[in-house]
């Protein structure tokens, strides 16, 4: 595999984590049970805490370092740059 295919997998699983996080989120406002917000907090807390060290991970700037060839490959990259350049400027603490 080349440093852009394991950029694009680490991306494609974190993106499902973040979907998953998201039906927590969506779960939470709609028909969550009487009594369960301390324990949903605590789920989604794990959860970003996971995302985040996914989106930090320091693989993530040798992968984009790497480049790709083709001109979705660049824009995907840009994409992720942008993000992975922002989630590092979030200490993980805040991130939970």
């Amino acid at each position: 595999m080349t440093a852009y295919d394991d950029l694009m997998a680490h991306q494609r699983e974190t993106e499902a984590l973040a979907q998953v996080a998201g039906r927590l989120g969506w779960d939470q406002e709609t028909v969550m049970p009487r009594g369960a917000a301390e324990q949903r907090s605590e789920e989604i807390a794990a959860l970003e805490g996971v995302l985040h060290a996914r989106r930090t991970d320091p693989r993530i700037a040798d992968w984009l370092a790497a480049g790709a060839k083709g001109q979705v490959a660049a824009a995907q990259m840009r994409h992720i740059r942008r993000s992975y350049d922002r989630a590092t400027r979030v200490p993980a603490r805040l991130a939970q």
